[in-house]
C-alpha cells in the first residue's frame, strides 16, 4: 500500500465525520468512556500475549529509536479498538489519561468518533488523524496514525498505533508505523505451524533485509504456508498455499541470494518459532497450554481449551468444519502440543464438539 494514497484522499475524513455524527457524538463533548473491566482486560491480555510479545521485539525498538525524545505512546488495540497495551513515556500517559486513551479502553469510532484506532479498524488500512481532524475537541491536542495488523491468513488480528502531543506526523510517521507492522506480519508467518523455509523476495537485491522484503513461508518440502502482501504483490499470485515453491524458484540452496528472471530471492530456516516468550506457558495438569493460532480471537481460544483437555487422555476428536476455515493447521497443532508430539499425527485424531 503507498503511503501517499493514505491522506492524499480525504474521503475516507469526511465518511468518518458523518458517521460520528450518526452515532449521536457531539464534538463539544467529551464522551461517555467505555471500559473493560479489570478481569476481561486480563483476559484478553493473555489472549495477545504472544503477539504482544512480538511488537515487543519487532515493533517497540524501532518506536523508542525514533520517538524516545518525544510525547509519545505505542498503543496496540483489538479488533474491537479495545486498548490491550501500551508503552513510551510515562509522563505523557498521565496526560492521556485524562482522555481516557489508557488500557482496557474502547476507542471504537462509533463511542470515541473520529480517531486513528477506530477509524483504522473501519477502513482497514493505515490512517493518520492530525490534531483538529479528531471528530472530539478535547482530542485535538494529539495527533495520531495507526495501522491494522493482519494475521497471515488474512483475518484482522489488531491495530497498532502511535500517539503524539502536538506532533503533526507526517509522511514519514506513516511510513514508520508501516515498517513497524510489516516487522511484526512477517514475524507472525515464522509462527505457523509447520513452518521450515523463509524466502526472501524482491525485484532488487537490496531490498531482501530492508523490511519491506516479500517473504514466503513454506514447510520443509517446500510446500507452500503462507506468504506476506509484498511477495503476493512481487510474485503476482502466481503461488497460493498449498503450491510448491520450486514452481517459481530453482535452487533451494539456503542462505544463498539466487536470481530469476523477475526477482531475487534468498531461502533460510525459519528461526525462533519456539522463542516467542509467553508468560503464562508453564502447564500444569489442570491449565492447558496456550494456543498458538488464536492471536486474539476468544473463539478459537475456547475451542483450543476444550480440546486440550481431552489431547492427551487418548480420546478420539472429530474436526468440523467449512472448506479452508483451518482445520488442517489447528489438528497439527494439537499434535505438536500434546504428548505424542514426537510421533506421527495419527489421521484417527478427530473432536465431535469442534466447530471452527
Amino acid at each position: 500500500m503507498l503511503v501517499t494514497q493514505i491522506q492524499n484522499n480525504k474521503t475516507w475524513l469526511k465518511d468518518s465525520w458523518r458517521r460520528s455524527v450518526q452515532a449521536g457524538l457531539s464534538s463539544r463533548k467529551q464522551p461517555d468512556d467505555r471500559r473493560i473491566d479489570g478481569e476481561e482486560i486480563k483476559s484478553r491480555a493473555e489472549q495477545y500475549q504472544s503477539l504482544i510479545q512480538v511488537v515487543e521485539q519487532h515493533a517497540y525498538p524501532l518506536f523508542c529509536q525514533i520517538f524516545s525524545r518525544t510525547d509519545s505512546r505505542l498503543i496496540l488495540a483489538d479488533t474491537q479498538g479495545a486498548i490491550i497495551k501500551t508503552w513510551g513515556q510515562k509522563r505523557f500517559r498521565e496526560k492521556l489519561t485524562e482522555i481516557a486513551l489508557d488500557q482496557g479502553v474502547v476507542w471504537d469510532e462509533k463511542l470515541k468518533g473520529t480517531n486513528a484506532i477506530g477509524t483504522a479498524l473501519i477502513e482497514k488500512r493505515p490512517i493518520s488523524v492530525i490534531g483538529g481532524e479528531h471528530f472530539i475537541r478535547d482530542h485535538q491536542f494529539i495527533s495520531c496514525t495507526a495501522s491494522p495488523i493482519f494475521a497471515p491468513d488474512g483475518r484482522l488480528l489488531a491495530v497498532l498505533d502511535v500517539t503524539s502531543e502536538y506532533q503533526t506526523h507526517n509522511d514519514a510517521t506513516q511510513v514508520l508505523i508501516q515498517s513497524m507492522v510489516q516487522k511484526v506480519e512477517s514475524e507472525l508467518l515464522n509462527h505457523i505451524p509447520d513452518a521450515a523455509l523463509r524466502i526472501r523476495i524482491g525485484h532488487d537485491r537490496s531490498v531482501l533485509d530492508s523490511g519491506w522484503q516479500g517473504i514466503v513461508v513454506t514447510d520443509k518440502n517446500g510446500q507452500v504456508l503462507a506468504q506476506n502482501a509484498i511477495a503476493s504483490s512481487v510474485l503476482a499470485n502466481q503461488i497460493q498455499p498449498g503450491d510448491a515453491i520450486n514452481s517459481i524458484i530453482g535452487s533451494l540452496t539456503m542462505n544463498q541470494i539466487s536470481k530469476t528472471a523477475q526477482f531475487y530471492y534468498q531461502v533460510e530456516a525459519v528461526r525462533g518459532k519456539a522463542k516467542v516468550p509467553v508468560s503464562h506457558t508453564a502447564s500444569s495438569p489442570n491449565k492447558p497450554r496456550p494456543c498458538p493460532l488464536h492471536f486474539g480471537d476468544s473463539n478459537i481460544e475456547q475451542l483450543w481449551t476444550q480440546a486440550a483437555k481431552v489431547m492427551d487422555k487418548r480420546i478420539s476428536l472429530i474436526i468440523g468444519g467449512e472448506t479452508g476455515c483451518g482445520k488442517n493447521e489447528l489438528v497439527k497443532a494439537l499434535h505438536q502440543q500434546s504428548d505424542l508430539a514426537d510421533k506421527p499425527l495419527s489421521l484417527s485424531i478427530v473432536v465431535r464438539f469442534l466447530k471452527i
